[in-house]
């Protein structure tokens, strides 16, 4: 690694799905096996990225079956010493993965049909069901941060409680892709898809409730799910 960097743009907004398949076209290009994946509120502490490089090289790197390596997500800084213990897992988020390129190509990339929200889980899931294999080092952390933050409560002079925030744009595509992936894969994974409905729920519950926007939220809820039924995925 030189430490130089290139940028590419795609010169307009095509969707996180369009960018990661861009990377990862440009990697196979360049004769690249695996590629890491960042968000821009993602970091690695020096040490954690050192050591996840490295048992990644020793246990993954040549791997032909394994889709997707990652670390866990630990919002604050307080956690155990790094180490190579990891255990198989059904889902990982675009930031800190590491994606074998060539498992990639073979399933032809990520789905941009998505544009942005729950196109890690979707590949995650289709990797899963054509016999691949996604790891989870346990000791390894990504410090990551989701959406706004706010501490609010029924009524305020009771107890608040930390929420996580979204705009009202990210609520549609967040309830959009739910449906979408739900009736790809929610017979294969029904647990998983029953989890996933009760974070969707907490999720609207929480932005209707505390954003300070109920109908723009709300409006955004019924668009979501009326362009899913339309199969409506422009952006």
């Amino acid at each position: 690694i030189d430490g130089s960097k290139t940028y590419i743009s795609n010169g307009k907004n095509l969707g996180i799905a369009a960018s990661l398949n861009k990377a990862v076209s440009v990697a196979k290009d360049q004769g690249f096996k695996w590629i890491l994946t960042m968000d821009q509120d993602s970091f690695f502490e020096e040490k954690q990225i050192k050591h996840y490089l490295a048992y990644f090289e020793a246990h993954f790197n040549s791997s032909k079956e394994v889709a997707i390596v990652c670390p866990e997500i630990e919002p604050n800084l307080s956690r155990p010493e790094p180490n190579d213990d990891y255990h198989a897992i059904i889902r990982a988020i675009t930031s800190g993965s590491l994606v074998n390129v060539d498992i990639c190509v073979n399933l032809k990339g990520f789905d941009e049909k998505l544009f942005i929200d729950e196109v890690d889980f979707e590949y995650c899931y289709r990797c899963v069901i054509n016999g691949y294999k996604i790891f989870q080092f346990k000791n390894i952390h990504l410090t990551h941060h989701l959406g706004t933050r706010k501490k609010a409560g029924y009524i305020s002079f009771l107890k608040r409680s930390e929420r996580v925030l979204h705009s009202p744009l990210r609520v549609y595509y967040m309830v959009r892709n739910y449906f979408y992936l739900s009736a790809k894969y929610a017979k294969a994974s029904p647990d998983e898809f029953k989890y996933k409905r009760i974070q969707l729920f907490v999720t609207l519950k929480n932005n209707l409730l505390f954003s300070g926007q109920f109908f723009k939220v709300f409006a955004s809820i019924i668009k979501g799910y009326l362009h899913f039924k339309l199969n409506k995925f422009s952006k």
